[in-house]
């Protein structure tokens, strides 16, 4: 069975992946601090969310989890197990999206495929064997890996290749409203997270949020990335553009509005064509045609300062 690459955490990325996938009514959007949680732009719209931060082993070797309590009637919130290396992205975007799609049924549509999936596991109650069901799906698997260039090296197999050296490990969880309570779907825990009731989803996720970064940072963590999903904007604006009766003023500001996101958009996609595509031969010929008119000395020179350079 062909393996699971990693996807990167962003906004285009996870909406394009749940386009591919056939669901139709939702998009993602970037969370750049907590704050925005709250803001008028997003905190009415905010349907789900996936929170990413390095790994830390001691945040899973306790019988209960660090916030909240776990859920083990499988009947109150669908929930998958990760059984995939590397499939936590897709696991978390699952998770939200079988549980959402029945919360709001009118709103948001799964599309065949997916619905058809959801279907043959809905009743498994077991996360585990639904992990692996998710693991078996070829559609699923293609659509994840689809943003991941093709590798043209055979690489080093070796277990033990990478002994001794610090690689840090990042891994994608889900936080949803379902039935009046805020779950947390880990497809690394056993179970689904009851956060409790809330008021205000939005307000009451950021307040969430921010004391499980503060547990993470007492551990030395400082790198986190959170990702809205929201109600498809695209389609709003354009249902609210086709009404006769909106005032000119309000007409300018949907149209800007608009503008605004089919840019954004054209972006993901230039930023997505990159990802698929392995450069590796067009920096190849690159290199070779620089390094044609140099010398052996000045071209090792070269060498020595680019690799002296820090990477972002």
């Amino acid at each position: 069975m062909s393996e699971w690459n990693t996807i990167e955490s962003d906004a285009g990325v996870f909406t394009r992946l749940i386009t591919d996938l056939g669901v139709e009514g939702l998009q993602f959007e970037d969370i750049p601090y907590l704050d925005y949680l709250e803001s008028e732009d997003i905190s009415s719209i905010l349907e789900g969310l996936v929170f990413l931060f390095p790994y830390k082993k001691s945040l899973y070797q306790n019988p209960e989890p660090v916030q909240g309590r776990y859920e083990t009637d499988s009947t109150k919130v669908f929930f998958s197990q990760q059984t995939i290396q590397n499939a936590c992205a897709t696991q978390a975007v699952l998770n939200i999206l079988f549980n959402l799609s029945q919360d709001k049924k009118e709103k948001v549509h799964l599309g065949p495929e997916l619905s058809q999936f959801y279907e043959f596991v809905k009743d498994f109650h077991e996360p585990a064997l639904i992990g692996e069901t998710i693991n078996g799906s070829e559609l699923i698997r293609n659509v994840h890996n689809s943003f991941t260039p093709p590798n043209l090296f055979v690489m080093d197999e070796d277990p033990y290749r990478n002994r001794g050296q610090s690689q840090e490990v990042y891994h994608f969880v889900g936080f949803i409203p379902h039935e009046s309570r805020i779950y947390e779907l880990d497809g690394l825990q056993p179970y689904p997270i009851d956060h409790g009731p809330y008021t205000d989803f939005a307000k009451d996720v950021k307040t969430l949020l921010q004391e499980r970064m503060d547990i993470l940072v007492q551990q030395g963590v400082q790198k986190f990335n959170i990702i809205g999903l929201i109600l498809d904007r695209l389609q709003y604006l354009q249902t609210e553009l086709e009404k006769d009766d909106i005032p000119d003023g309000k007409r300018f500001v949907l149209s800007e509005q608009l503008q605004e996101e089919l840019n954004k958009r054209e972006k993901w996609k230039e930023e997505i064509t990159f990802r698929k595509h392995n450069l590796t031969g067009l920096a190849l010929e690159l290199l070779k045609q620089i390094s044609s008119s140099m010398s052996e000395n000045e071209f090792e020179s070269v060498l020595r300062e680019a690799s002296m350079k820090p990477s972002n």
